[in-house]
């Protein structure tokens, strides 16, 4: 085999996910939606209400020293007296809201055994049992294909919040605002590498493109609201 033709197949390789002969995924390692929602809630707790609130408290102090400390103190000063905290508060309990929608969505596909890059699955019309009708996710170009997409179509999901609680918060504190994009940006490209090579392998490049920037963003917002809406706590 040529060094090329070994780059390729290096490229293309992927952990295939084992499946039953229905397509689906094997149903003694099915986890119960109730099983699915425990662990995901908790873990999405910890990273809203304690991970997330101080990396965002970390960048707001870092914006206090890296940017002019007197400006900010008018942006928020402006903030109040245009009552614009409840604009910020609004934004992050719709943020709250399409999380929770997103965690209900993941945890209802643990018994439905239904592997990704799949988001949906059909059945033939006349069928009452499978075999069901999945997407390719195997080692080969259209596998790559798929996940490639599925790659895109999940930064897109969570795109317009992000970019959203961005503006809200680089109107305010500037630089960090382009620290969050920049990191936005790495993590985007690195999941979308990854995820295209195997599904298995999106889970670094979805923490540093999604998870980090966008929570932390979020989290910003929050605490931008409590201190326009409550300006004697701090």
């Amino acid at each position: 085999m040529s060094a090329r033709a070994s780059a390729d197949a290096a490229a293309t390789k992927t952990e295939v996910e084992v499946v039953n002969d229905d397509g689906l995924e094997p149903a003694e390692k099915a986890k119960t939606e109730k099983e699915a929602r425990s662990m995901y809630f908790k873990v999405q707790f910890v990273f809203l209400f304690v991970i997330a609130p101080l990396l965002a408290s970390a960048a707001f102090w870092a914006a206090t020293k890296v940017s002019n400390e007197a400006v900010i103190v008018r942006k928020l000063k402006f903030l109040r007296e245009y009552d614009l905290g409840y604009a910020y508060a609004a934004w992050y309990f719709v943020f709250l809201g399409k999380t929770y929608a997103s965690i209900s969505a993941v945890c209802a596909r643990a018994p439905a055994r239904v592997g990704r890059p799949d988001q949906f699955i059909y059945r033939a019309a006349g069928e009452k049992k499978g075999p069901y009708v999945l997407m390719v996710s195997d080692d080969g170009p259209m596998g790559r294909f798929n996940r490639a997409q599925r790659a895109s179509a999940n930064l897109d999901e969570n795109l317009p919040l992000f970019v959203t609680g961005l503006l809200l918060n680089t109107a305010v504190l500037g630089k960090v605002g382009l620290a969050l994009g920049l990191l936005y940006f790495l993590g985007a490209c690195k999941f979308a590498e990854d995820y295209k090579t195997a599904a298995k392998q999106r889970g670094p490049g979805f923490l540093l493109g999604t998870i980090i920037p966008s929570q932390t963003s979020a989290a910003l917002v929050a605490l931008l609201a409590v201190i326009a809406l409550f300006p004697s706590s701090f």
